[in-house]
């Protein structure tokens, strides 16, 4: 029941996210006169595009922008935590006779790799390997 009633909630925002996504894309479509596929020229970013759009319509649109992203920040960060803490807990019950010096050390090492590895996301390499798949997503490969 537990999972059954995350999954109804996920795919309830979905829902939510997306109606407000091209809601706004159609509002925006109608107000500048051009297609909505002249908007929207990245995909990754609909929601930059969309939301701050969105949001500087509301009464008080400073605050509503920072928590916007603030609550962007926060579920960035809570899905780092699980992420770091499934590959700490994979690897910590692979060895046995585990001491909490051994922990801290897997979980040391842990971070400094991901943090290494996820440099890589941020560079110029991201940006060219982005720009292929939406290249290959529009060509159908």
């Amino acid at each position: 029941m537990y999972n059954a009633s995350i999954e109804i909630f996920m795919y309830i925002s979905e829902i939510q996210s997306y109606t407000v996504v091209f809601s706004v894309l159609g509002f925006m479509s109608h107000k500048t006169g051009s297609l909505v596929e002249d908007i929207v020229n990245t995909v990754p970013g609909l929601a930059f595009i969309t939301y701050p759009e969105a949001l500087s319509r509301l009464p008080l649109p400073q605050l509503w922008a920072v928590l916007f992203f603030l609550m962007l920040l926060f579920v960035s960060i809570d899905s780092m935590f699980v992420s770091v803490e499934v590959v700490i807990t994979t690897l910590t019950d692979l060895i046995p006779n585990l001491t909490s010096k051994t922990r801290l050390m897997v979980t040391a090492s842990t971070c400094f790799l991901m943090c290494l590895s996820g440099n890589i996301l941020t560079g110029f390499v991201s940006q060219f390997e982005t720009q292929t798949s939406d290249f290959a997503n529009q060509i159908h490969i």
